[in-house]
């Protein structure tokens, strides 16, 4: 979420959000994804118009201190729209950003009204100072919900309904967490009559694949430290030796005592 728009410490402990926003849904099996929008969806920097940053936003949309809010999308964030759509997965946007904000936004990233609902900041509760989506109060059978946020705090009422997402940054051209949560999750969660069995499991496979990735670094830079003592040597051994033995190689080298 972006500070600057949202943050995600609230200064009041006598918030109390508006009765539920949302209509039943459309059947009693109708499956629900809640959305965080800044850091998860999109990211976004406000600057004047002079000062854009160079790396080229998505949009831009007006802001009201003659400034205007740069829009980077997340990568994949138009396909997954899609794929929860015709997959017939009831998509709420919910943000603790004020409604302000994040209604513009809303509105050029989803001109094609893919997007059922949104809420806002005053739908949020406030426990500890911070901003929390609690999902028991949206009419939502919680077996047929998932959130996916990049903030921890949001739903530290029913994390067994959350999957954690890193955190999108406009630099980082290469994140793949929409396209991971399409092929690893979405794609096999239709097996799973209660989601969060289908999250539990998910989140016990990334764990173990985040292990493996984790091993084959440490091996890989465990190879590559070995080969950066070879070198060494070999060119301790390149300036010591005389200048007729020309047959000294790394590989030699890591034989000799020098």
């Amino acid at each position: 979420m972006s500070p600057q728009f949202a943050s995600n410490s609230a200064h009041s402990s006598t918030h109390v959000p508006p009765p539920c926003a949302l209509p039943p849904p459309t059947s009693p099996n109708q499956r629900t994804i809640f959305l965080d929008l800044d850091h998860t969806l999109i990211c976004s920097k406000s600057c004047p118009p002079s000062l854009l940053p160079p790396q080229d936003p998505d949009f831009l949309v007006d802001d009201d201190d003659n400034c205007v809010t740069c829009v980077w999308k997340r990568p994949y964030v138009d396909e997954f729209l899609e794929y929860l759509s015709q997959k017939k997965i009831e998509i709420v946007v919910f943000t603790a950003a004020l409604e302000s904000y994040a209604s513009e936004i809303l509105d050029e990233l989803d001109p094609k009204g893919l997007i059922s609902h949104r809420l806002y900041r005053k739908s949020c509760k406030i426990l500890d100072g911070s901003y929390v989506k609690d999902l028991s109060d949206l009419r939502r059978d919680l077996k047929n919900v998932v959130i996916i946020d990049d903030q921890p705090t949001s739903y530290r009422l029913q994390p067994e309904n959350a999957i954690p997402i890193r955190p999108f940054f406009d630099d980082d051209l290469q994140d793949h967490e929409l396209k991971k949560l399409m092929d690893n999750f979405f794609k096999n969660c239709e097996q799973y009559e209660d989601l969060r069995d289908a999250i539990k499991h998910y989140l016990e496979v990334e764990k173990q694949n985040r292990r493996g990735r984790l091993r084959g670094f440490m091996i890989k830079k465990r190879i590559s430290l070995n080969r950066l003592l070879i070198e060494f040597k070999y060119f301790r051994c390149f300036w010591l030796c005389p200048i007729w033995n020309t047959s000294l190689t790394p590989d030699s080298c890591r034989f000799q005592n020098i």
